[in-house]
């Protein structure tokens, strides 16, 4: 089944995010972009499509915003050094999006970091530090 010319751009998108996600040491070989699958390593980033604003801005164009949002998984403890693992995990993230705002892509002119969030669960067997980190793209798509 071909994607049709939305499905393509969005997509593609999401792959160059997850690129640069993968480029990331602590992230190598452990960011998801295309599904929740069972944890067996810390850290471990999930991308997820949050939504899409589409403007017209031709008969042959269409301008987006498109966010994303990087959630980031840390298995750890209640002290500083937890606060200070997630914080670090969630800047290299922030800054190699931040060192290539067009995520290496053609389509898109802009990459803009707009939030992280911090939050954290206690299970019964251990702390999770959580950061959501929000990714607002700008791209042109041609219909």
């Amino acid at each position: 089944m071909s994607m049709d010319p939305y499905t393509t751009h969005i997509k593609s998108i999401k792959d160059k995010l997850h690129d640069v996600v993968l480029s990331c040491t602590s992230f190598a070989d452990n960011a998801y972009a295309d599904y929740i699958k069972s944890v067996k390593k810390y850290p471990v980033a999930f991308i997820r499509l949050k939504s899409d604003k589409i403007n017209d801005i031709g008969p042959a164009e269409t301008h987006h915003l498109t966010t994303f949002v990087i959630q980031v998984e840390n298995r750890s403890g209640y002290d500083e050094a937890a606060l200070d693992l997630i914080l670090g995990y969630a800047g290299e993230i922030v800054d190699a999006i931040e060192a290539n705002r067009t995520l290496g892509s053609t389509h898109v002119s802009n990459a803009e970091i707009t939030e992280v969030d911090y939050t954290l669960r206690n299970d019964r067997e251990a702390v999770f530090h959580y950061a959501h980190i929000t990714v607002v793209t700008s791209s042109l798509r041609n219909v």
